[in-house]
């Protein structure tokens, strides 16, 4: 079983990426990695440039989303993709693998499928969602996306500037979609 583990991945790499992610912490409060703070941009950063290094194509979405593209051999139609990710944000002391699991999973799926030398007829999409672990008690403001009214959003944190519903961030509705994860108890 080792064996076939080893021929589709390499443990140093993963261990590596482990690692650099679980550097990126406050010194005070090892494994903590709190969404906008110093330690979460340089874990962005490191992140994108892993993308980039695989031959990812890079991108930002509305909702702050970083997303990594490794594009089909051809497209189809309806264009198709499969997509692999988790988050680098984590809760005060979230542990080692608070989060990263899904996006380290995706770095090693497109490395060995570029290795190999293996193409798909469909794109992946490696995603770092952001803010999956909000800390509201960390920010105070206000803040775009409606399912976090409250929450002050850096001016550089690459965040839309209008609500998740288009609208300018003061109309923006406070029942939209991104209210519903169950992390998301008492935010108006």
């Amino acid at each position: 079983m080792a064996e076939q583990f080893y021929q589709y991945s390499d443990p140093d790499r993963i261990t590596g990426a482990v690692d650099a992610l679980s550097a990126m912490t406050e010194h005070d409060r090892p494994f903590t990695r709190l969404v906008f703070s110093d330690e979460y941009k340089a874990a962005r950063a490191w992140l994108q440039l892993q993308f980039e290094e695989i031959g990812l194509e890079c991108r930002t979405d509305a909702g702050g989303n970083l997303i990594g593209t490794r594009k089909a051999a051809s497209s189809g139609e309806p264009p198709r993709k499969v997509i692999i990710g988790s988050h680098i944000d984590t809760v005060a002391a979230g542990g080692r693998f608070d989060g990263i699991a899904g996006v380290i999973a995706g770095l090693e799926t497109v490395h060995y499928l570029n290795q190999n030398n293996i193409t798909l007829p469909f794109d992946i999409e490696i995603i770092d969602f952001l803010g999956e672990d909000l800390n509201l008690d960390a920010y105070e403001g206000e803040n775009p996306i409606p399912a976090t009214k409250g929450v002050e959003q850096p001016a550089d944190s690459g965040l839309p500037t209008e609500g998740a519903s288009g609208a300018p961030a003061d109309d923006a509705p406070d029942n939209d979609v991104l209210g519903a994860s169950p992390r998301s108890e008492g935010v108006q």
